[in-house]
Formats: C-alpha cells, sequence, structure tokens
C-alpha cells in the first residue's frame, strides 16, 4: 500500500474529469480503478513477493484515500530541473534499440567479430523482435540469443570449419535448426545448404575450405523475398518484397502472415525549389522496392532538433505501401499515415519504427507513409512565389506534397487492392495539423473520406499564421541568410538544402548556449527555488532584457524549437481563411472525422516553454517565472486564470493546462461542436487519457534517476504514437524484464500499454473499414471487423481483456462528453467539468494567439530587472493568507489585430435634406500648426503634433459633420521643404496632389516665423493677385516661355499656376478656364498668441497680401482655440450642394492602427530631435479587448539599431514608460473608451555606441 500511495500524478494522467480542484481519491477513482482485471494472456506475473503484495493490496483497498505525489514539492522541482538538460533527448522520436546481451557474449563475439559485425547482429535481432511485437518478442529475442551462444560454443572448441561466415552468422537464428547444426559439423571438402525458417526457397550456401567455412547468405539475409506478382499500376510497375509477420491470438494460437512491402515509391517530379510538386510521370519497366532494413531512406528537408541534416534532398517525394498478401473479398480500406515531427522532421521510416508491416496485416488495411518537405523549405512565403504559382498559393509546399501522394493514391491504389473510396488521412501532431488542413483546404476535396486527427492544435495563431505574418518572417529569415532585395527568390533557390538547415542549428544551439545556471550550484539553488514555488509561494527569477548578440524571436514561443507551421494564404488551392473562420462556418471537406488528445498534452510543450524562453539569465521553475513566460507567450490575464497553488497549480503544471487548454482541449470542443452540426454522427471524440504502465518509481527522485518520463508528464503529446505503432524498443523492452537487469532502466512497456496499442488499433480498424469507431455496434461491419488480430487481443470472447463500451458519435453525447481511451474499464467517458466550462468559455471568447511575437516583452536593452524573492522571514501563515486572496477578475487574452482595426470600413453615409461638401486642403510650411489647427477643428487628436519640423508625412483625413454640412480636412505634408534632400522633395509633390483634390486651400501660416522667398513663390503660384494689367500679363507670359522640341518658344503646360484668377479679356479661353479651375486660397495666420504685439500680426498679413489675393484672412490659435468658430462658419459658406461622403459621425478615415501610429508620432516628436522620429517604424502586433470594456493595445516601435533603442527606451525605461502612458490618455480621449498601450521598442541590429566601445576597451578611429 505504501508504494500504491505514493504514485506519481503522472501515472493517473493528471485528469481533468470532475474539476481540477477534484480530491486526489475523487479523480483516481474516476481515471485509474484498481478493481480486479481479467487476466491477459501475456500478462507479466509479479515479479517478486513484494510486487505481489503490492498488488494484493491494491484489490484490497479501493476505496482508499491516496496521496499526490505532485503536493510534494520535489516532485515539479526535479520536472523544472529536468527540463534543461533532458527535455530535447527525451522529446526525440528516435529511440535507440538496446538489446542488452549478457556482457560476457557481448565482449566475446565483439572481440570474434568486430564491433560493427557485433552491432550489425543487434539490428537484426531488433528487426526480428520488432515484428514479432510484444506478444512474442521473448522468443524471438530468446532464440536469437541462444543461436549466438551456440556459434560462440562452436567457434570456441577450435577444429576445422568451426565459425560461420559472419555475414551468415549476423542473423543465424533466422535458418532451421536442424540444417544449421548440420552445417556446423562439416567435415573438410563437405558442402550444405541452409533454408531459411521464413522462406524455404531461399537458400544459404556453405562449404568446409579445410579450415574455415564459406559462403554467401541469400538476398536480404531471409528477412524477405521478391513477391513474384508484380503490381502493374496506372503510374508504373512495381515489385514488392513479402515478408512474414507472427502472430499471437488470445487463445494462445500463434500463426503468421505475409505482408507485401513497396518502400520508396516515387509519387512526384523532383520539385522547384518553393513550388507546388508535378505527379510523376510514369515509368518504364519494374521498379523493385528498395530494403530500409539495408539501404538509408531517402530524407526530405528538415530542421533541428528533430531532423538530421544528412542526405536530406528535395528530390525525397516518395511513399511506402503495406499490404496484406492474403486475398480479400473486396478492396481493403487505406490508411495513409503522416508523420508527427513539429513540421521540421520529416524521417517517415524512423529505423524501421513507422514500418507499417505489423499494421496492416493486423488491420486487414492497406498502409501507406509518405515523405513530403518539411521546415523552411517546406513553408516558405513570399508575393513573388504566389504570383508564380496558378492558384496564387504560397507557402504550404508541405501540404501540397501530401495532397499530391493523395492523388497517387486515388489513381493507384486498386492496383495494390486497395478501395479509393474508403481512405482514411491519419496523423499525430504536425501531421494531424496536416489533416485538418485537408479537411479545411477546398483544394483537397473528395481525396480522402476520413481524417483521424491525433493531438493537434486546430487553430492556433502559433502556426497558422496569415499570409502577411508570414511575408514579415521569412523576409527576415532571408536577410539572416544572405539573401535580400529584387533577386531573393533567386538567391534563396541557389542555396544548398544544408544552408537552411545549418542556420536554424546555429540558432537553436546558440538559444541553449545562454542558458546560464546549469552548473553544480545553479541546480541546486534552482531545485530550491522550485520547492519552494510548488508549495505555493512566489518565488523568484532573474529576467534580462534585449542584449547583445541576441537572436530575434521570429515565430512563436517555441523559436527556435518548433519555428514553423502553415499559412493561411488565402487561396482555394491552400486555406482561404483561417481555420476557426472556415470550420464554424462550415467550409469544411465532406469526411467523417475521429479527434484524439491526450489529457496531459501540454506537459511536453510545457518543457520547451521553460527551455525556450529567452529573456531570463537562468532557468526556473517558480511561480515568478511562469507568471512572466505565460505573459510572454499569452498575455497579463492567464496568470490569474491558472493561479498559483500546489499540485495541479505547481508552476509546471500551470503552464502545461494553459497549453493544453488554449491549443488542445478548447479548440477540440469547438471544433467537434461545429462539425457534427455540419455532419451528424461523423464526429467521434475521444480523449486518451492512459499515461503508460511504466512507471516504476514511488517518489520523484527515483523517478528522477530512473529517467522515469511518464512520472512527470502523464498522458503527454508523444504517447499516442506508441499506442498506434507499439514499443519501437522491442528488444530492451523484453530484456529488461530479466532478474539479472540490476541497471537503471527499468521496462518501457507492460501488458497495459501493449493492451493499449490494440486498443487504438482496434478503434482504427473499426474507423476504417465501417466509418465508425465503435465496438459495441451489431452491425455487420463490426462484426467482421471484431474478428481481426487487433480487435480481438482487445475485445474478443471469451479471451479479450475489455468489453465493448459505447462510442458515440459528440451530438449524442450526454453534456459534450468523449470517450476515454484507456485499457481500463473506468472510466468510460470523460464529462467536461465546471472549470473546463468556465476556462474553455474564456478561451473561446479570445482571438487566436498571434504568430509573430519578434519582441522582447516589455524588455529593456542591457537592463537586468529583478523580481524580488518572497522573504523567508515573513511568517508563513501571512504567505497562505496571501494566496487565498481573491485574486483580480479575469481581463484578456492577447489577440491578433483584428482586420477591423486595420482597415477603415464604413456604410454609405444617411443623406440629409439638402446635403452640402467641402473638401478642405490644409497646406502650409513646416510646423505652422496645420495638424493642431485639424485636431481642434475635430476635437479630436488625429493627426500627429510637434514642435520641430517636417512632422506630418501621410496625407491624414479629417471630417467634420455641422447640421447639413461635411467639411472634409486633407492634412498634406507641408508644401515649403526645410533642406533639399529627397525626402523632402517628395512631400513637396504629395502636397500638390493634396491641393489638386480640394475645394477650398486653407495656407496656414505661423506668424511668429519671418517667412522666406519660397513661402512667396509658392503664394503667387497658388493665389496670385488679381490687379494685372496687360503688359505685366505679357512679361510674366514670355518669362514662362520655354523653348520645345521644334525650336518654338511656347507656355508650358503649368503655366496657369502663375496667372492671377481674373485674366484680361484678350486671354485665351483655355487658359481662364484652367486659372479659374484653381481652388480659392484662405490665409489662415495661426499661433497669433505667441505674438508679442498685434502689430506683428498685422505686418505678416500686409506681407502675404502684396504677393496674393486671398478668399478669406483669418487670425487663429490652434493652441487656445481662438478663431476656430468664424473659420468653420466662412468654410460652411464655401460648401457646395452635393452629397455626403462619410457618416455623420465619422471623424478621420484613418483606421485605428493608423490612428495609434499618429498618437505615438506625435508623443516621440514632443521629445526628440527632428531625425530620430524618422528612423522608426510601427506595427500593432497585439488588439484584445477585455471582458471590461477596455481595450489593450501591444504596439512595437521598430528602429535600425540597438543605439536608437536605448534613446527612446531612456533611462530605465523612464521615456518608454511616459510613452506609454501618454499614448493610454490620448486613444481614451479619441475613442472614449479604457485603452491601456503596451509598447515595445525593437531594433533591427546591434550596434555598439562610443560609450560602449569605450567600455570594452575599444580605441575610436
Amino acid at each position: 500500500m505504501q508504494r500504491l500511495m505514493q504514485l506519481p500524478a503522472g501515472q493517473r494522467g493528471l485528469h481533468r474529469l470532475q474539476s481540477r480542484r477534484m480530491s486526489i481519491m475523487e479523480r483516481y477513482r474516476k481515471v485509474r480503478p484498481v478493481p480486479e482485471r481479467p487476466a491477459h494472456p501475456w500478462a507479466r506475473p509479479p515479479e517478486t513477493e513484494a510486487e505481489a503484495s503490492v498488488a494484493a493490496e491494491d484489490q484490497d483497498n479501493t476505496g482508499t484515500e491516496l496521496f499526490d505525489a505532485r503536493h510534494d514539492s520535489p516532485a515539479a522541482a526535479a520536472a523544472g530541473i529536468m527540463a534543461w538538460r533532458a527535455a530535447f533527448l527525451w522529446f526525440s522520436l528516435d529511440r535507440a534499440a538496446a538489446f542488452d546481451f549478457d556482457a560476457d557474449l557481448k565482449q566475446d563475439l565483439t572481440k570474434w567479430w568486430g564491433k560493427a559485425a557485433f552491432e550489425g547482429a543487434v539490428q537484426s535481432a531488433h528487426h526480428d523482435v520488432h515484428l514479432a511485437g510484444y506478444t512474442l518478442c521473448s522468443p524471438a529475442a530468446q532464440r536469437a540469443e541462444s543461436t549466438l551462444r551456440r556459434l560462440l560454443r562452436r567457434h570456441q572448441s577450435g577444429g576445422a570449419c568451426s565459425g560461420l561466415p559472419v555475414s551468415i552468422a549476423q542473423h543465424a537464428w533466422r535458418y532451421t535448426e536442424e540444417e544449421l547444426d548440420r552445417c556446423l559439423d562439416l567435415a573438410p571438402g563437405e558442402s550444405c545448404t541452409m533454408a531459411c525458417q521464413d522462406f524455404p526457397d531461399l537458400q544459404a550456401a556453405l562449404k568446409c575450405d579445410g579450415a574455415n567455412l564459406t559462403g554467401i547468405p541469400p538476398p536480404g539475409d531471409c528477412r524477405h523475398q521478391f513477391d513474384p506478382d508484380i503490381v502493374h499500376a496506372p503510374s508504373g510497375s512495381v515489385m514488392g518484397l513479402l515478408r512474414r509477420i507472427p502472430l499471437k491470438w488470445p487463445s494462445g494460437e500463434e500463426t503468421s502472415a505475409l505482408v507485401r512491402t513497396f518502400w520508396g515509391i516515387p509519387y512526384g517530379e523532383e520539385p522547384v525549389r518553393f513550388q507546388a510538386a508535378k505527379a510523376k510521370a510514369k515509368w518504364t519497366g519494374v521498379r523493385a522496392s528498395a530494403d530500409f532494413y539495408v539501404e538509408q531512406p531517402v530524407l526530405c528537408p528538415n530542421l533541428p532538433p528533430l531532423g538530421r541534416s544528412g542526405d536530406a534532398r528535395e528530390d525525397c517525394l516518395q511513399l511506402h505501401v503495406y499490404a496484406p498478401h492474403a486475398p480479400a473479398p473486396k478492396p481493403r480500406p487505406v490508411f495513409v499515415f503522416l508523420i508527427p515531427g513539429g513540421f521540421i522532421g520529416t524521417d517517415f521510416f524512423q529505423k524501421g519504427w513507422y514500418d507499417g508491416a505489423r499494421f496492416a496485416v493486423r488491420n486487414d488495411a492497406i498502409f501507406i507513409s509518405v515523405g513530403y518537405r518539411s521546415g523552411f523549405l517546406g513553408h516558405w512565403v513570399h508575393e513573388q512565389l504566389a504570383e508564380e504559382d496558378p492558384d496564387g498559393s504560397t507557402g504550404n509546399y508541405e501540404a501540397l506534397d501530401q495532397r499530391l501522394a493523395l492523388q497517387w493514391v486515388q489513381k493507384n491504389i486498386q492496383s495494390f487492392g486497395g478501395d479509393p473510396g474508403r481512405v482514411t488521412l491519419a496523423g499525430h501532431s504536425s501531421g494531424a495539423f496536416s489533416v485538418n488542413f485537408h479537411l479545411l483546404s477546398p483544394g483537397s476535396r473528395g481525396l480522402f473520406a476520413h481524417g483521424i486527427l491525433e493531438g493537434t492544435a486546430l487553430d492556433s495563431g502559433w502556426y497558422y499564421s496569415t499570409k502577411e505574418d508570414g511575408l514579415k518572417f521569412y523576409a527576415t529569415l532571408a536577410e539572416q541568410l544572405g539573401c535580400s532585395g529584387a533577386d531573393q527568390i533567386r538567391c534563396l533557390r541557389a542555396l544548398p538544402v544544408s544552408s537552411f538547415y545549418n542556420f536554424s542549428n546555429v540558432t537553436f544551439h546558440e538559444e541553449l548556449g545562454k542558458i546560464k545556471g546549469l552548473g553544480k550550484w545553479g541546480l541546486a539553488k534552482g531545485l530550491a527555488e522550485a520547492a519552494w514555488s510548488a508549495l505555493g509561494f512566489q518565488g523568484s527569477f532573474r529576467s534580462k532584457g534585449l542584449q547583445l548578440g541576441d537572436v530575434p524571436i521570429l515565430a512563436g514561443p517555441l523559436w527556435p524549437v518548433l519555428p514553423v507551421g502553415f499559412v493561411v494564404d488565402g487561396s482555394e488551392a491552400g486555406l482561404p481563411a483561417p481555420p476557426r473562420l472556415l470550420y464554424e462556418s462550415g467550409r469544411v471537406n465532406p469526411a467523417k472525422v475521429y479527434l484524439n488528445h491526450g489529457t496531459d498534452e501540454g506537459t511536453v510543450f510545457a518543457l520547451i516553454m521553460y527551455a525556450a524562453y529567452p529573456w531570463y539569465e537562468a532557468p526556473s521553475l517558480s511561480h515568478a517565472a511562469t507568471d512572466e513566460i505565460m505573459t510572454w507567450a499569452f498575455n497579463s490575464s492567464v496568470p490569474q486564470l491558472y493561479p498559483h497553488g500546489r499540485g495541479d497549480s505547481a508552476p509546471f503544471y500551470r503552464m502545461s493546462r494553459a497549453i493544453a487548454d488554449s491549443t488542445f482541449v478548447c479548440p477540440h470542443r469547438r471544433y467537434a461542436s461545429a462539425l457534427s452540426k455540419q455532419m451528424p454522427n461523423s464526429v467521434f471524440y475521444a480523449e486518451t487519457t492512459f499515461a503508460g504502465d511504466d512507471m516504476q518509481d514511488s517518489n520523484w527522485l527515483s523517478a528522477a534517476i530512473h529517467r522515469d518520463l511518464s512520472y512527470f508528464v502523464g498522458a503527454w503529446h508523444m504517447n499516442q504514437v506508441l499506442w498506434i505503432f507499439g514499443v519501437n524498443d522491442t528488444l530492451k523492452v523484453c530484456n529488461s524484464t530479466k532478474q539479472t537487469n540490476l541497471g537503471f532502466d527499468y521496462a518501457s512497456w507492460r501488458s497495459e500499454d501493449e493492451l493499449m496499442h490494440q486498443l487504438v488499433n482496434c478503434r482504427y480498424a473499426l474507423f476504417a473499414h465501417c466509418g465508425n469507431p465503435d465496438a459495441s455496434s451489431n452491425s455487420s461491419c463490426a462484426q467482421d471487423v471484431l474478428k481481426l488480430h487487433s480487435c480481438r487481443s482487445t475485445y474478443g470472447l471469451p479471451h479479450g481483456a475489455l468489453t465493448p463500451r459505447p462510442f458515440p458519435p459528440f451530438e449524442k453525447a450526454e453534456g459534450g462528453a468523449r470517450f476515454a481511451m484507456t485499457p481500463y474499464a473506468e472510466p468510460k467517458l470523460v464529462s467536461p467539468s465546471a472549470e473546463e466550462e468556465r476556462v474553455c468559455a474564456w478561451w473561446d471568447a479570445a482571438a487566436p494567439t498571434h504568430f509573430i511575437t519578434s519582441a522582447c516583452r516589455g524588455c529593456a536593452a542591457h537592463h537586468v530587472k529583478e523580481v524580488r524573492e518572497v522573504l523567508v522571514c515573513r511568517s508563513w501563515e501571512w504567505e497562505v493568507a496571501k494566496l487565498l486572496q481573491p485574486r483580480r477578475p479575469l481581463s484578456y487574452v492577447r489577440a491578433a489585430v483584428p482586420s477591423e482595426a486595420q482597415f477603415r470600413t464604413w456604410d454609405p453615409p444617411v443623406q440629409p435634406a439638402e446635403p452640402r461638401l467641402l473638401r478642405v486642403g490644409l497646406m502650409g510650411p513646416p510646423n505652422a500648426g496645420k495638424s493642431s489647427l485639424m485636431n481642434i477643428i475635430l476635437d479630436n487628436p488625429i493627426s500627429a503634433v510637434s514642435p520641430k519640423v517636417n512632422t506630418t508625412r501621410e496625407n491624414v483625413r479629417g471630417v467634420k459633420t455641422i447640421g447639413h454640412t461635411q467639411l472634409i480636412f486633407l492634412d498634406v505634408p507641408g508644401i515649403i521643404p526645410s533642406h533639399e534632400k529627397l525626402a523632402n522633395r517628395e512631400l513637396v509633390a504629395q502636397a500638390w496632389q493634396g491641393y489638386q483634390e480640394c475645394d477650398v486651400c486653407l495656407l496656414v501660416i505661423d506668424v511668429v516665423k519671418r517667412p522666406n522667398a519660397e513661402i512667396f513663390d509658392v503664394v503667387r503660384k497658388i493665389c496670385p493677385k488679381e490687379d494685372i494689367g496687360e503688359a505685366g500679363l505679357r512679361r510674366r507670359m514670355r518669362s514662362l516661355m520655354e523653348v520645345n522640341d521644334e525650336g518654338e518658344r511656347e507656355l508650358p503646360a503649368d503655366a496657369y499656376n502663375l496667372l492671377p484668377r481674373s485674366l484680361p479679356r484678350w486671354a485665351g479661353n483655355s487658359l481662364t478656364t484652367r486659372a479659374q479651375d484653381r481652388p480659392p486660397v484662405t490665409l489662415v495666420l495661426n499661433k497669433v498668441d505667441k505674438a508679442s504685439e498685434m502689430r506683428w500680426v498685422m505686418s505678416r498679413e500686409r506681407e502675404f497680401r502684396t504677393h496674393g489675393q486671398f478668399d478669406g484672412i483669418f487670425y487663429t490659435s490652434a493652441l487656445k482655440a481662438n478663431g476656430i468658430v468664424t473659420l468653420l462658419e466662412h468654410l460652411k459658406q464655401r460648401a457646395k450642394p452635393r452629397p455626403w461622403l462619410y457618416p455623420a459621425e465619422m471623424i478621420t478615415t484613418m483606421s485605428h492602427t493608423e490612428q495609434v501610429k499618429q498618437v505615438v508620432n506625435t508623443h516621440i516628436f514632443k521629445r526628440f530631435n527632428s531625425d530620430v522620429p524618422y528612423k522608426i517604424e510601427q506595427q500593432t502586433v497585439g488588439w484584445t479587448p477585455r471582458l471590461d470594456g477596455s481595450l489593450v493595445i501591444e504596439h512595437e516601435v521598430i528602429v535600425k539599431d540597438s543605439v536608437v533603442a536605448r534613446m527612446i527606451l531612456g533611462v530605465r525605461n523612464s521615456v518608454l514608460h511616459d510613452l506609454k502612458q501618454q499614448v493610454s490618455d490620448t486613444l481614451q480621449l479619441l475613442w472614449g473608451i479604457p485603452v491601456e498601450a503596451r509598447i515595445w521598442v525593437r531594433p533591427l541590429k546591434q550596434r555598439l555606441s562610443k560609450s560602449d566601445m569605450a567600455q570594452l576597451g575599444y580605441e575610436p578611429k
């Protein structure tokens, strides 16, 4: 009972059944009951008396309350400490096979054969035992070991021909024992043959030459033989391999079945980089299957840490077909499996783990695994690529490769005995992402009938980016790869495949290399801190800002571990809209859908999140660090959604739950609900609550020593691949049960794990054959499937271990419950708890997480802040009381910027009885107060205001509606350049464009500054004096004449700009008409409040009257709002009878994001000189409404380098803090709602200032 009471939380799946706050006893009873279970034919008996006594106590103490090991602080602490050194090793899909021969046998064979030959024998044994499966692995392993011992004894006895050739000895157990014994006793000069046990037609010929046995093994080393029945498919003829799969039935009967294997069938031509591949042309002759247990499988482009560069190449579009050899009464269903790999791993053979031979035989189906481009080369986004594609698609080449494979299946699978109308597209993790892509993409319609999605994110913005975000991401990536400019795509296409892998590899290891505090004392400190936090206390961590040499975060919070995903490119060939919008609006391809996720999907991603978080100096598993990471990855409200505590509320499990809820549980609920309404009886939703039976440890310390991952991570993300394909390291499992094995690696696969594997396979078989995974169905199809090996091992009576339980469609499950995938009798269904309903309601109301997070969230350059430790000297009671205080209500989850904030749209205005309209152009020299004047007229700060020069660089439209009159103000750039730079000449051109749109022009002049000749030249152009005689007109026209190409003098086209509005009668009609088209000009003498005496204002008026004729002259003060009412009355009188262009309530045509930029500009201009504002760019990255009606805006100010960044940040972020407050207040005044602006500064590159160089000891040149 002592061991049982200390069972880890991971073993119970970290379940979320009735309530996250339920008692541990309630949770344990509902998830892992201890009643006596039916004996299983291959169940491992108790190995020791102690173990037997524990099992007896399990049955006698069903109702005893249990202790949750996660209440023990070191358990959570150990998980955190292990994260840094082991997360990425544990996460790898490659599990090394380790056949633990006895040390003396291993030593003697290595001495005899050499190390390489001995390892070859181990691989042969691994192959055979893996195909035998868990139920027959022990006999297969024992046969291999006993045969090798016999060969060794014969060799050690000496004499002539005492040893087999190594090439045959490496797999000697595959031959018949009688013939092997006979050949080992050959006399000199004699010869013999040995037939393969599985294929008697294949033989090895041996001869004793007097001293040694010589001979060669048969083709395939008795693993297989070539299938004489060639498949003549439409794409070409192929010859497969026949392999024998041993099977053990629940009754104890042992049989075998042949499976046809076709490795390496090409389905696509070598693709042009960043283009959709074309179907493989039909080949001539017969293409023989490769042998991937001898040859190296082709690898598509991939990225670390799950990929390996190796021989990766883009000419990799191949698939593997596994088909039962036995005849079938009708075509078999087809599984097309898309492998997991985080969009970066492409090994779809995995050293035999993904060998689908057993799956095909046991489920009587055809199994196909597919290779496709992944990583950067499978997801690159660029406008040029969209232009090249006939469908306008870009960025989803991985999915387009998969679609090409599905098209190949539809065309060819009948030749292999498959049914093209019963294709099941299945995937796990990123493979399931792809299944979802094909369910939502119109281009994949009709290519499959069923979809299985295991452990995937269905609509997360981290992995379904917008096209705009994708363009930014890959543009930055291309620059770091050395490709920029107009020839960027040509440059990228010229790079070798290894360049993309190496860039990711360097980035990945640089980021990991920055993790500090992994020494002895650092780990000890971390362990103590984690233990403190696991008790519910705040704890501490040290956070750092953007440092010199930091690699920017380019994608999502899991960068650089998992950097890429699909893009919503807006095309029919790709994703025409975001996934959630597609499935909630019914735009889903017709198919039956099987959904499943683990209870603890978030644990492995929490490990990655802790390890990859870039803004702290050393890893920390404290509540303080967890709050910081949650805020960075989601937003500041998520820590409140998952409050501090112990047990499920310890730091690591808070992070795990947040990821699981936001990315897996809540999206699956939404998805199942939406699809079940559109396609009744077609959606089946399950949850894997089984964490595995491999845990042998009773406490966190033992689990850490034995590397017992399941103890900490529960029913985690990668378990599902095991339940599909079975154990990978089968040899290690079979040998680890030896009594002599006293090592630290316990068996990682036991009887209940095998039962879970059988259960999942049976559900798959039911779904593929019948379209329904319900094993309790009385349909003839279901009854036939229950006779298959996978189902007989699970449900077959009288020997089956389980009684079939109903698996209803989602809409028929009471209260949205999901089927519990577990080898235990209970629970039958996982019903959503009140806590789950509350949390998912909150996540459902939030917009998807945004893709781009390329900012140091609230960090300052070279600035280190410290979250102070909770002082131990404070009383423990005070801390407990603090933890029990009600927390601030939930506010928001960060959301992407909605399109309605980025683009301004409006309905046609309601027209009054007699609408009038006037377009007013605001022009004048720099810093005359045009923006201030428009803001005061509109009574809203929509235009950037600055005390410096050349502030307004964009056309800003304001709308003022007074009664039946609508005034449209166009604040154009200053028409008078302050200097002769190109940018200022461009401003002048923009100003004249605005001038030509106006009905009335307001020339705004600063009365305090003396005007220069350039200002008067403009006045003479736009409103020349009317009192000019004929002689003066002739002189002016002669001065304007230019010589044309024919050598004649003529007036240029814009000569009318310098002519008065009223011309003498003799002037040409065309000139008169064009001059009268010029808008009238009203002179606005602004800033009269700053004039020391009124006579200076009147003097300025006389100066301008000398050079121009004005429609009116007004004295104003935008700062004091003087003269504004009179000016507005004048403009109303000039309005013309015309329909309104905008609704009456509109004050500007600028979008909300543009308004944010204008406000940020205003306050930056007030602090810095005229150069700094024009060295920045801006983008709004978050737009999140809170539940209380307020709005959180997350905004980035992008500067060219770190020197400018530090200038804008100020000392200890003081300038940035003031900027946030000022922008928040201004936007609140502008929009009438509470606004919180969160602004970060991001430099595009690092640069040392002179003071930096001086501190580093560099002498300036």
